[in-house]
């Protein structure tokens, strides 16, 4: 027993890990914050009109015609010369002929037939499909972000309260390590989200000509979609 406690006595470094303060794990983002969680009560999002934003950008694309789009005109030089246009010259006694020369200008509208109307209302009805699907798409990710960053920041709270429990030797570094994982899942999924927002932003904006995208940007800015 003597020799055990003088070989503890002996042993370099003995007693010094309990002087040591204890890890400090940074926190994720690596901002300074305080303990309390958000002063404010939650605020639910004010989403976008989705039926709005849908007749929107239906809209902003020009009108669909009945006809195939173009009109085409044609230019045509013609030389006529026949009998009827031949006439004897009393003075001379000679036959002469007239040349009757024209210009005539054709259009060619062409007609849609009815299976070429059943295409046009098919690509119309695909169209207004992916329009959908857009709006769906942007609406829900802009609500579920807003929700998600809510949470981050009671998390965050909560990280910050494991560190400092930590730090004062009261709880393990593995209590804070978790609020940290947590935090880091939802931080990357709201930048998810974000991505699926600019995504779906950019969809709908290509459904509409350079003259009208604005409109859909300037509806769409008061909601701060896919900025943030």
């Amino acid at each position: 027993m003597l020799a055990l406690l003088i070989l503890l006595a002996g042993a370099p470094g003995a007693g010094t890990d309990l002087d040591k303060p204890p890890l400090t794990v940074p926190l994720f983002d690596g901002a300074e914050r305080t303990i309390q969680p958000p002063p404010d009560p939650l605020k639910r999002p004010t989403i976008p009109d989705y039926r709005r934003l849908f007749d929107l950008t239906v809209a902003c694309w020009p009108e669909k015609s009945w006809f195939r789009g173009e009109l085409h005109v044609e230019g045509r030089l013609a030389n006529k010369k026949n009998a009827q246009n031949s006439a004897l010259d009393p003075n001379s006694g000679t036959i002469t002929t007239r040349d009757d020369r024209y210009i005539a200008l054709v259009a060619r509208i062409p007609l849609m037939s009815a299976s070429e109307l059943d295409k046009e209302r098919n690509r119309e009805a695909e169209r207004r499909g992916k329009i959908a699907e857009a709006v769906g798409s942007l609406v829900s990710a802009y609500a579920e972000r807003v929700m998600q960053t809510r949470q981050l920041s009671l998390l965050q709270a909560l990280e910050k309260r494991a560190q400092e429990r930590v730090r004062v030797g009261v709880a393990e570094t593995g209590e804070q390590v978790r609020y940290l994982e947590q935090v880091a899942a939802l931080e990357t999924r709201i930048q998810a989200l974000h991505g699926d927002e600019i995504k779906a932003r950019l969809h709908l904006l290509g459904m509409c000509d350079e003259t009208n995208m604005a409109r859909i940007d300037a509806y769409l800015d008061t909601f701060h979609t896919g900025n943030q």
